[in-house]
């Protein structure tokens, strides 16, 4: 992938999981998965990939902190891009409204928003997402998005 300017990502992992009962579906290890990753593991896991990406800002629940970060692939808080973590708010939009504040200082030129709860979303398609960002003001992926090998 050509050299694109630095980006953000925001993973909102701040939801109730009231479909879960209550169970945290980001902190669940996904069965059958080689790498024994957990749910928020996974799409960190395809975000920490791209080489454009320099800052990570999951949002999570009050006092989850620590069970995010045993969510994540030993050693990523160690690792680039950096990991942060900030508390999210009662919407989906009052979360990314907290992580963007947070963003404010590393000044990224793009920023990429997905749901901790959606494990399958691939390095490519995240990629081609940015390309696109350089065409256009908002990029969404397409509902068939995640199967699709190009990412269109």
């Amino acid at each position: 992938m050509e050299d694109l300017p630095a980006a953000a990502a925001v993973i909102c992992a701040a939801g109730a999981s009231l479909r879960m009962g209550g169970i945290k579906k980001e902190f669940q290890k996904l069965k059958n998965h080689p790498e024994s990753l957990t749910v928020l593991g996974a799409v960190y896991s395809a975000f920490v990939k791209v080489p454009s990406i320099n800052v990570i800002v999951i949002a999570i629940n009050e006092n989850t902190e620590t069970a995010a970060s045993k969510a994540l692939p030993l050693g990523a808080a160690l690792q680039e891009p950096k990991v942060l973590f900030v508390t999210g708010g009662n919407s989906r939009r009052a979360s990314v409204y907290n992580a963007l504040s947070v963003l404010k200082e590393y000044n990224p030129t793009r920023v990429l928003i997905h749901d901790g709860a959606r494990p399958w979303v691939s390095t490519l398609l995240i990629e081609n997402i940015l390309k696109a960002s350089h065409k256009f003001d908002a990029v969404i992926p397409p509902a068939s998005g995640y199967g699709n090998a190009e990412g269109n």
